[in-house]
């Protein structure tokens, strides 16, 4: 056979319509694929929420609707994405040496010493992540991450997070969840990706979306969703690790909420609801062969999807705009970066009670311990990249601005050799007489200089062999030009 074939998930044995999870043989995989996982309920939804990952431009799992007829005749219409594994990193051209472990969802019985929520896997426990690059070996990078992620103390924990953990990508996958309402996500659905190029940083990757842009399975979801303290959360297994510790942390949720902002910009209503009518109209013939063999388990409109598109962007703006975020505020640097023959003064400026805070390694001065307080001007010698932000009160509130980037070009001047005399009114000596030349010329318009960039200094200035006179000044060099 070409392919293997099996269900997908522990509720494909309960559920009517099946979902299906496809192995492809090893010389002949499917577009790169080596797998191909399906999801049944509400395909279209997912495929939008897919869709919307895309175009915030996060990274994400690869993802297309497809119909499945089984024995020649029509059996649904599913969302297909890829399996992370070691022929996803080929597929993709990443670094052979990735590391792909996915969120297990690991049932724990109540009173058990390792019990916090029914259903637990975030970053309490190593051991509940599956491996799937190279099995075998043994999951130092996963183990790692969730030891710091539970051990390290508030100080040494964001420059650690900041040097291994992509928090810009992972606050906007939780934005975006936000935005769709999609409440099922703290703690499995997802993969954590590690590339293997050195410094490389660690991402989720998202799946399952089935219970997005609709109120039913639980109300709108508030900005800071997953730390377990709201009605919506369900503690019993939506409560975070990770969650917990940026709602806990003034510096992490100031980050979250910028670049919840951020998204919430970029949802904008007038671009994708008129994307979504498209992608709808799109697929009318297999919605209706869908519902008509399995009723439900796609939507006869978008109004729902309009609906909370609309609400939780509203109510999302909200919350954003409770937070004071300080837009209007923004640390200054003069010159503003360029490029510069020789070495440059720079001067940062940020308003009263601000103080700026910088960094030249090219990591977040808010979070890395190798950030400098700013305390006046710098000589810049050599081409630099400046981060910068500026903070108001102690570090440990979390009252930063945005990073602004700063980007200086230095050029070397030539190296200068050792001031010497020359002949600057080309009487063939080096006496007095040069000196008052260049000054009547300085002074007056009686008397023309030679060319030379520093008077008097034949060290600066550019020599050449002609035996010519120089026509410009009736002068002849004697075949030396300064």
């Amino acid at each position: 056979p070409h392919m293997d074939i099996r269900y997908r998930g522990q509720r494909s044995l309960t559920l009517p319509k099946k979902q299906w999870k496809f192995r492809f043989n090893r010389h002949q995989h499917y577009e790169g694929n080596s797998h191909i996982e399906t999801m049944a309920n509400l395909p279209f939804v997912q495929e939008v929420i897919f869709e919307m990952f895309d175009a915030a431009g996060t990274l994400n799992l690869d993802s297309e609707l497809i119909r499945v007829h089984r024995n020649g005749d029509f059996y649904g219409v599913y969302i297909a994405f890829e399996m992370p594994n070691t022929s996803w990193l080929a597929k993709h051209e990443f670094h052979p040496d990735g590391e792909v472990y996915k969120a297990r969802s690991v049932s724990l019985t109540v009173g058990s010493t390792l019990y916090q929520h029914e259903i637990d896997t975030d970053f309490e426990y190593w051991w509940a992540w599956n491996k799937k690059t190279r099995g075998l070996e043994k999951p130092d990078e996963i183990r790692d991450l969730t030891e710091n992620l539970n051990r390290l103390p508030a100080s040494e924990l964001l420059p650690w997070m900041e040097k291994h953990i992509d928090l810009d990508q992972w606050f906007k996958r939780w934005a975006l969840y936000i935005h769709m309402n999609v409440d099922d996500f703290t703690a499995h659905n997802y993969y954590m990706f590690l590339p293997g190029d050195p410094g490389a940083k660690w991402i989720q990757l998202a799946y399952d979306f089935d219970s997005g842009y609709t109120f039913s399975r639980v109300g709108p979801l508030r900005a800071l969703y997953g730390d377990g303290s709201g009605v919506s959360d369900r503690d019993d297994w939506q409560n975070g690790k990770f969650y917990n510790i940026v709602a806990n942390n003034p510096t992490l949720t100031r980050l979250y909420f910028h670049t919840l902002s951020d998204i919430n910009t970029f949802y904008d209503a007038d671009v994708f609801l008129p994307m979504i009518d498209e992608m709808f109209a799109d697929v009318t013939t297999d919605r209706n062969s869908d519902r008509s063999r399995w009723n439900n388990t796609m939507r006869l409109d978008t109004r729902e999807i309009r609906s909370v598109f609309s609400a939780q962007k509203a109510r999302t703006l909200i919350a954003i705009e409770r937070e004071s975020l300080p837009e209007d505020v923004r640390p200054a640097c003069l010159p503003p970066g360029g490029s510069f023959d020789g070495r440059v003064l720079a001067h940062m400026g940020a308003p009263p009670e601000w103080d700026v805070v910088y960094t030249t390694d090219g990591r977040d001065p808010r979070l890395s311990d190798t950030a400098v307080n700013y305390d006046g001007p710098i000589w810049i010698e050599e081409s630099t990249e400046f981060r910068v932000a500026a903070r108001r009160g102690p570090a440990e509130e979390g009252d930063w601005t945005r990073v602004r980037d700063f980007s200086f070009s230095i050029t070397p001047l030539p190296e200068v050799g050792p001031f010497v005399r020359g002949d600057c009114d080309g009487d063939g000596e080096v006496v007095i007489s040069d000196a008052i030349h260049m000054l009547v010329a300085a002074f007056t318009n009686e008397v023309r200089p030679l060319p030379c960039l520093a008077a008097c200094d034949t060290t600066a200035c550019l020599l050449y062999t002609s035996d010519a006179a120089d026509e410009g000044l009736g002068v002849d060099l004697g075949g030396r030009r300064i």
